[in-house]
């Protein structure tokens, strides 16, 4: 699939930008990296971003929530195609802030949502604020997801806290913690690609025994880099043009990154798990595919074709199985 749709939905990237005051604005790359080293280890600035939360709010841009909502619609007529539906037991990898996935989730028909991080970044504020997106939208919402939009209305009226919408949030998330075959389905939106390959190989092949024998796993990457969201004058392709010992640097200095596995390659790794790869879509960007022969990227990726490399979102549905 190419063509230009996703340029106008920018993903969640997977860290705050609180140094740009307005939307549009363009910062270089390594300012950004250097100002998020420092601020990430300020002393207390875990306590500081919650007392800002709540003085002031913390409400992601629309163009976040249009990016989120059209790789979740994505996610569903996958699913849908394949003849799976949203029922009984639903994990979620990396809920982050707002919880609009495991919310569209329980409305589409699963009976108990667990939603998981690494380390917690949900809270009532932010649960709040996930429960009025959906609700300002859920006339638009409904057809996409399968669901009333009166009933919908409904039970969020009636649901205050993540609790009372079957809601369960571990962070930190144990996979010890989950049952063997008590998934019906898994799901992560923006989050595969900040896990770095071994871990992503381990939390996969940790999965396969929690998925029931017909469950199915659902997920949209971002395979873009990043960076190039914050500076406008990089390629999407950016971070594959860095040494590993460059791009592990970069990641050690921001407290996050990215794997920088290509659609293909994630594909094979979902594979040497166990899955099957069910059904998926891919987003080229055509602007990014046609710089490919301007930039001067490192192994593996200079071997690689335009059309890989120009994969800046993918879309899998998988099944356990071969």
């Amino acid at each position: 699939m190419r063509g230009e749709g996703r340029d106008a939905l920018p993903g969640f990237i997977a860290f705050p930008v609180p140094f740009l005051p307005f939307c549009g604005m363009s910062m270089n790359w390594q300012l950004f990296v250097a100002l998020k080293a420092v601020k990430s280890r300020l002393p207390f600035g875990e306590a500081l971003r919650r007392f800002k939360r709540r003085k002031v709010g913390y409400r992601p841009h629309p163009s976040n929530i249009g990016s989120t909502v059209e790789d979740l619609a994505r996610l569903y007529a996958l699913l849908h195609a394949q003849g799976g539906r949203m029922s009984g037991t639903v994990l979620e990898i990396g809920t982050g802030w707002f919880p609009i996935s495991g919310i569209l989730a329980r409305l589409a028909g699963a009976e108990r949502v667990i939603l998981t991080d690494i380390t917690p970044h949900m809270d009532a504020l932010t649960f709040a604020t996930a429960r009025e997106i959906v609700t300002e939208r859920l006339d638009q919402l409904a057809p996409l997801f399968g669901f009333d939009a009166a009933a919908a209305r409904a039970t969020l009226a009636d649901a205050h806290t993540p609790e009372a919408l079957g809601l369960d949030y571990h962070a930190p998330f144990r996979l010890d913690a989950i049952p063997d075959r008590s998934l019906d389905v898994v799901i992560s939106r923006a989050c595969l690609e900040h896990i770095p390959v071994p871990d992503l190989r381990g939390l996969m092949a940790g999965l396969f025994g929690k998925l029931r024998d017909d469950g199915v796993m659902i997920h949209a990457i971002d395979n873009g880099d990043h960076l190039a969201q914050i500076d406008r004058g990089i390629s999407r392709l950016n971070f594959l043009t860095w040494s590993e010992r460059k791009h592990a640097l970069i990641g050690r200095l921001m407290l996050a990154g990215e794997n920088r596995l290509r659609h293909q390659q994630y594909a094979e790794l979902f594979r040497e798990a166990g899955y099957r790869v069910a059904a998926e879509d891919r987003f080229i960007h055509e602007p990014t595919r046609q710089q490919v022969g301007a930039l001067a990227l490192v192994p593996p990726y200079d071997s690689m074709t335009p059309d890989e490399l120009a994969t800046v979102t993918s879309w899998f549905m998988l099944r356990p199985g071969r």
